[in-house]
This record gives C-alpha cells, sequence and structure tokens, in this order.
C-alpha cells in the first residue's frame, strides 16, 4: 500500500486521504527529511518549506498543501524532478469573508457608519479576493476591485487603480498572491508611498499574504498622525512577526482568517481527490459540511436580528484578537515565535458564517 507522509494537524485526513495509502505523519514546519526516505506523496499545509533540503531523501511523486498560497513550494524544483505538486485554490474563501465581514461589523459600529455606505476596495480578485467582493456587494458595499495582472489579461475591465482604490475607498482589504518576480509583483505592494495615501476614516485589511505590506513601512505610517486603523491577519516572516508593529494595529490576528472547519477540511479534500485523480483511483467519502457538523454543531441564526449581530452569533473577531494581545504580550524573538505557532496550532473550532 502506498504511504502517504501528511501534517498531523490535518483535519479530515482520516475520511479523504486513509483510503488512499497508509497515512505516515511527519510534516510540519520542522520535518526531518529522512523520515520522508519511503512515502509515496507528501500533504503538507503551509508551514512547510518544501525544498531541495526537505527531497534529499524521497522519491515522492507527487506534493499537496491543503491551503491555497504555495509560495512555500519550490515550483522549479518540482518541475525539474517531474513530481506532480497541487494547492487548494479557494478552499478558505468563505472563511476569510467572514473574517472581512466580522472585522467590518465592528468598524462600522465602532465609526457609527451603515455598511451599506462604505465603498471598499478588494486588491487582488483571485479565488479569495473575488468571494469577498461577492459577499462586500450582497452587503450593499460600493465594491471597487484591483487586479493588475487579470485586467491586462482583458478579465476585469472594471479594475481600478491601487492609488485610486487607497485615496478613495472607506476600506481597503488585501487578497494579492505573494509574487516576487515579473511585471507585477506584490512584495511590499503596500509600501510607505502607498500607505501615506490612507487617513484616520479608513480601514485597512490584511488577510493574504504577510509579505504584501511593507511591515517596516506600516510601523512606521501607524505611528503618525491621520494614521488609518489596520486589521492584520497576515504578517511578514510568520512566525517570526515584527513585535513592534502588532501592537500599533486594531485588529491582530495569526493568520486564522481562513481557519473555518469548512475551510480546512475542504483543503484536505481537495488535494485528496487530486491524489485520486494522481494515483489512478477511485475517490469516496463524505462531504465537507457533513464532517464539519460532526465536528462542531453550527448555531441556529436568528433572521431578525441586524447583520452585525447575526454574523457575531457565528463568528466574533475580537475573541481572535484577544486571545493574539493575551498571548504575545511582552514576548520577543523565539518566544514570540512560539507563542504565534501555538495560537494557529491550538485554534479553537469555529463554522463559516454562512450556509
Amino acid at each position: 500500500m502506498k504511504r502517504i507522509a501528511i501534517d498531523p494537524k490535518l483535519l479530515g485526513a482520516q475520511h479523504w486521504l486513509a483510503p488512499l495509502g497508509t497515512l505516515v505523519p511527519v510534516m510540519g514546519r520542522h520535518t526531518d527529511p529522512a523520515a520522508l526516505a519511503d512515502v509515496d506523496a507528501l500533504v503538507i499545509r503551509s508551514v512547510t518549506r518544501v525544498d531541495t533540503e526537505l527531497m534529499a531523501h524521497t522519491s515522492a511523486d507527487f506534493v499537496g498543501t491543503t491551503t491555497i498560497g504555495f509560495d512555500h513550494i519550490d515550483r522549479d524544483l518540482m518541475a525539474q524532478r517531474g513530481i506532480r505538486w497541487t494547492n487548494a485554490p479557494g478552499c478558505n474563501a468563505l472563511a476569510v469573508a467572514d473574517y472581512v465581514e466580522s472585522v467590518m461589523a465592528h468598524w462600522c459600529a465602532d465609526q457609527g457608519r451603515a455598511v451599506d455606505s462604505l465603498r471598499v476596495a478588494v486588491i487582488g480578485v483571485g479565488g479569495i479576493g473575488r468571494i469577498v467582493a461577492q459577499r462586500l456587494a450582497a452587503m450593499g458595499c460600493t465594491v471597487m476591485l484591483n487586479d493588475p495582472p487579470r485586467h491586462a489579461a482583458g478579465d476585469l475591465p472594471e479594475h481600478v487603480a491601487l492609488a485610486d482604490c487607497l485615496a478613495q475607498a472607506d476600506v481597503i482589504s488585501v487578497h494579492v498572491p505573494l509574487i516576487t518576480q515579473g511585471p507585477t509583483p506584490t512584495r511590499d505592494l503596500l509600501g510607505l508611498t502607498e500607505l501615506d495615501l490612507l487617513g484616520a476614516d479608513q480601514l485597512l485589511i490584511s488577510a493574504g499574504r504577510g509579505g504584501a505590506v511593507d511591515n517596516s513601512a506600516l510601523r512606521a505610517r501607524l505611528q503618525q498622525p491621520n494614521a488609518p486603523r489596520a486589521a492584520l491577519d497576515v504578517w511578514h516572516g510568520e512566525p517570526d512577526i515584527m513585535p513592534e508593529l502588532w501592537p500599533l494595529a486594531w485588529i491582530a490576528t495569526p493568520h486564522i482568517a481562513g481557519h473555518a472547519l469548512e475551510g480546512k477540511l475542504r483543503g484536505t479534500w481537495m488535494v485528496a481527490q487530486s491524489l485520486a485523480a494522481h494515483w489512478g483511483v477511485e475517490f469516496s467519502g463524505p462531504s465537507v459540511s457533513e464532517v464539519a457538523a460532526g465536528m462542531l454543531a453550527k448555531p441556529r441564526q436568528a433572521r431578525e436580528l441586524d447583520w452585525i449581530t447575526r454574523a457575531h452569533q457565528i463568528y466574533d473577531v475580537r475573541a481572535d484578537d484577544a486571545r493574539f494581545r493575551a498571548a504575545l504580550d511582552g514576548l520577543t524573538g523565539a518566544a514570540l515565535a512560539a507563542a504565534f505557532d501555538q495560537l494557529r496550532d491550538g485554534y479553537p473550532k469555529r463554522r463559516e458564517i454562512h450556509d
């Protein structure tokens, strides 16, 4: 029987991966390459960097990450070795939209703003950004879309320039992938010049990739007069995040925007389907919603309540922010990094807001 090296923290592995092979729970942030000598496939999370060192002793012909992002996989190495690799595009898009909805609910309440009066810019309109934009439009927001590659390809005629988004939107929500090369890199997409366009009546939400916002520039901007509010879920250099930045954030969370049960399960389900197809075997198992319901019942939502209260019956970002601040207070260096990882690993179960 084939052997599948997995991260033991994967949800749903017993339902969808175990029927395909023997599970070997050895993957993580610090994986011993020697432990992969006799495995046929790797199924990982974003904490595992797949590079020459990790792959030194394995002949595995499949690598799957149960996440949307894939910058932790050396794609050139995969091509050189003929290894099939895959990610799970859009797996946690609804959960990230929930995060944005919850953050905006608090900001609207704090600012005395009606959600349908807001102009919101979505920066990056891929699998997650598209769902976020749809959610915002359904909430009554005026939505501005920014995605230069899609605009250049003719797929986004309503594209708005980044500078115009930053100058005109009430809320800016960043969901770009991390691209370091080519004509449209996204590393430090929002630097000091761009952040200077934001003022005290605006909200910046960063729930995509930590490297898309220059953290040093953001720290400097948040210490200046007329600074915007910032809700930060992703950070440069995770888990070694900047200890001077997070206390300045209005909302601070440990890269958990997409951590609803359905999002995590859907990532495993998608990768398992790809692995089954790669090996030419039948895929079977329960649905994502069935497994999620068995793990945590979703509270009934009272439709007569306002949208803010209704959303927070399922997910309230303030609890995540409070846990983050309590866990990281006063920490630096290795202790801070360990606490950051522990927050992610021990994250409490939550469901997606909308069915």
